[in-house]
């Protein structure tokens, strides 16, 4: 089981599942690292002390799409873009139609609750949920599949084809269009919505809870002085970067650097050329994709003479980052922060071990 980590283990706490904390280590723990690493580590939230949460409740009336922010009973009415839905009961079988919701739903509950899983949920360049997806039932993308599976409730995203809610709603199975935020902080509304939704609430209180300490960990270390013009960029065919409104662009933008191609007018992921990418001028370029191709790429970016005047490729700032870290529309996408910041900001976070998110499966 993977954990988290602020920091390593002196003083006794009593709190409830995911949450972290900062701990000192005095180096007599069995770390061989640094006498005084950092780690930031979570709970399981089987452990969950619900009494902790309950002030947390009131977090709920801020998230759009409750109609009754006070009803912790059943049923429950959500209202959302796929229209209003009334759920009767805790949903025992669940079916999420993206990834990134997928992923949301093993931090907050069972995942042998989810009926079915993609063949993408399997892919490791995308995926922060392979393993206990390997063992599930897999279907393929026919609406109809969808249907056979007899779900208690769908949670779709603002990318999900219209046609297919329509099938699922035609057919009376529960539809919540939760949408995903390409921000880590963006995504807490998210993440509350379908807590509530799936009678997971103490349990999504106490993702959120983290994240905003995992978050909150990275910002108050990073020097302030310091503004790097950071460019993410991926080769397959050709080359793409990560603009404006992008995932990774909003992770490069949480460690207080520049996203240089949103500084350079691109939005969203843009093919660019290689002159393209010497006229932005970057500080430090991420690779996030497979490590054996990231590895090629960084060699041709070395070897060019069009970037040889590059900051990035003076100072060899080129730097392979997680995939799955960097494109996920989850709270995984903390882990490419933290990643990031100790690529960027290594004395800062040198004495730092940041660990992976529970996923939950019973």
């Amino acid at each position: 089981m993977g954990t988290l980590i602020l920091i390593s283990v002196i003083f006794p706490f009593t709190i409830s599942s995911c949450q972290s904390v900062v701990e000192t280590s005095t180096g007599n723990d069995g770390n061989t690292g640094h006498p005084e690493s950092h780690k930031l580590k979570n709970y399981n939230s089987s452990n969950i002390n619900k009494i902790e949460h309950l002030v947390g409740l009131e977090k709920f009336s801020t998230v759009d799409g409750i109609i009754d922010a006070n009803n912790f009973g059943w049923p429950r009415e959500i209202q959302s873009s796929a229209g209003k839905i009334t759920i009767d009961s805790v949903p025992e079988k669940v079916h999420p139609l993206s990834l990134g919701h997928a992923e949301i739903i093993a931090a907050i509950m069972d995942f042998n609750r989810i009926s079915a899983v993609y063949d993408f949920y399997t892919d490791p360049s995308t995926s922060n949920i392979v393993e206990i997806s390997s063992s599930h039932k897999q279907i393929g993308y026919d609406p109809e599949e969808v249907v056979a599976l007899d779900p208690d409730i769908v949670i779709a995203s603002k990318f999900t084809d219209p046609e297919t809610v329509a099938i699922l709603k035609d057919v009376g199975i529960p539809v919540l269009r939760a949408e995903l935020d390409d921000s880590t902080m963006g995504n807490i509304p998210n993440i509350l919505l379908m807590g509530y939704a799936l009678g997971q609430e103490y349990e999504a209180l106490s993702l959120v809870e983290e994240i905003e300490k995992r978050v909150k960990v990275v910002v108050k270390n990073i020097p302030v002085e310091e503004k790097l013009r950071v460019l993410s960029i991926t080769k397959w065919s050709t080359i793409f970067a990560a603009g404006s409104g992008s995932t990774e662009g909003g992770i490069i933008e949480q460690v207080s650097a520049i996203n240089a191609a949103a500084d350079s007018g691109i939005s969203g992921h843009q093919e660019v050329s290689i002159e393209s990418i010497a006229a932005i001028n970057p500080d430090a370029v991420l690779l996030p994709q497979p490590e054996a191709s990231a590895i090629e790429f960084k060699k041709q970016l070395l070897s060019d003479p069009v970037l040889a005047e590059v900051p990035a490729i003076i100072n060899k700032r080129i730097y392979y980052v997680t995939p799955q870290y960097n494109t996920t529309l989850s709270h995984w996408n903390v882990r490419g922060i933290e990643e990031l910041a100790q690529l960027l900001y290594p004395e800062q976070f040198n004495d730092y071990i940041f660990e992976d998110f529970i996923n939950h499966q019973n």
